[in-house]
């Protein structure tokens, strides 16, 4: 079973979906997404949007009957500053650690680049121009933080849920997919998306069309997924995906 494909996006923001899995709530906008996930009175924020995300995570903590008190650990999906957004505020005033690959440290601490390469080639188009205007409304440039611990490949991250992390360059060097085993989920990051950012259109699951650092090893990437079975896929840009990760994949690899 798979989601069906709209055509474009229309709505600019939107409330958390509840239940896109058991006990995963999804958060953002339409193009810029991040997760809580409950587990054991406790909870585990996946990604941290754009900065002005925070008033999001503030109201849908008091929705769920939660505080800041509840929140375990942050885990980054890679260091791109539209998945770091809130992470500086949520560490300084709540003192919860936020963790990411190593290999992208350097990037949450502000010491390296993203690849823009492709935002600046693409600046005339309609989605584009409304993607930087999204950012722009919603906090700009997030700050840095001034440390974050980190894991390494093929870790089991010791958190109130078990969560593994499948290590996917290509997105970034430290980019990272995150499998909730229980539930079936896969937090992809940016490794797959369900909509296309250069052109606003939604096709299902493919290989992100800007900001990648290395674009032939995102797809060679793709092999480190594949064997996950049937998955509620949860990407960081565009809807909900279900269905076998086989799928999902070929999918991505004939667009």
């Amino acid at each position: 079973m798979t989601s069906r494909d709209a055509p474009t996006y229309e709505r600019q923001e939107k409330e958390a979906d509840s239940d896109v899995a058991p006990g995963v709530y999804r958060f953002g906008t339409n193009r810029v997404n991040w997760y809580v996930v409950e587990a054991e009175g406790e909870l585990i924020v996946i990604d941290a949007g754009l900065p002005n995300h925070w008033e999001q995570l503030l109201d849908g903590l008091d929705g769920l009957g939660y505080s800041l008190e509840n929140i375990a650990a942050l885990v980054l999906t890679h260091g791109h500053g539209d998945h770091i957004g809130f992470a500086n505020q949520l560490q300084q005033t709540a003192n919860v650690p936020v963790l990411v690959h190593t290999a992208d440290v350097a990037l949450v601490e502000g010491d390296g680049e993203e690849n823009m390469i492709e935002l600046v080639r693409n600046l005339w188009r309609p989605a584009v121009i409304r993607l930087l205007i999204e950012f722009s409304r919603s906090g700009g440039t997030p700050s840095p933080l001034p440390s974050v611990g980190s894991f390494g490949t093929g870790t089991d991250l010791e958190l109130p849920v078990e969560l593994q992390v499948i290590h996917v360059p290509g997105h970034s060097t430290g980019s990272c997919a995150l499998y909730l085993p229980d539930r079936n989920v896969l937090f992809c990051g940016d490794a797959l998306a369900t909509v296309d950012l250069k052109t606003g259109t939604t096709r299902g699951p493919q290989i992100m069309s800007m900001f990648n650092n290395n674009t032939e090893q995102a797809f060679e990437s793709l092999d480190q997924l594949e064997s996950l079975g049937e998955v509620t896929l949860l990407p960081g840009h565009g809807e909900p995906w279900r269905g076998e990760m086989e799928e999902a994949i070929h999918r991505a690899r004939s667009k």
